[in-house]
């Protein structure tokens, strides 16, 4: 944690939530027509009845990083970059606060 927070690089976590927002964006703007935008049309209707699904993921990501005021329909690359400094965000935050309580990061806390 230490390591990752020096060199300045956030968890791979980040990079592939930002690759599946920009995917889920990239489905939304298909052609209504296409297969894709069908099969992504049916997974937001699997999602609502409980069912695992591509747009579970987009779900997992929303509740997990509380990305507040999420909506599809308003999905576009600006809000993907503001949903993404959120993301590091709460990666900030979370790191701050679990180096104070890491015993072995004492020396670290004392210096950085």
């Amino acid at each position: 944690m230490a390591y990752r927070a020096e060199i300045g690089r956030f968890p791979l976590i980040i990079n592939i939530n930002e690759h599946i927002l920009n995917y889920i964006l990239y489905l939304k703007n298909k052609d209504d027509e296409s297969l894709l935008k069908q099969m992504f049309l049916t997974s937001v209707d699997l999602n609502s009845v409980g069912k695992r699904s591509v747009y579970s993921n987009l779900t997992n990501i929303v509740d997990f990083y509380n990305l507040n005021n999420f909506n599809l329909n308003t999905l576009d690359e600006n809000k993907i970059n503001h949903y993404n400094n959120l993301m590091k965000q709460k990666d900030i935050s979370y790191w701050k606060n679990a180096v104070q309580y890491f015993n072995k990061l004492e020396f670290y806390n004392i210096f950085q």
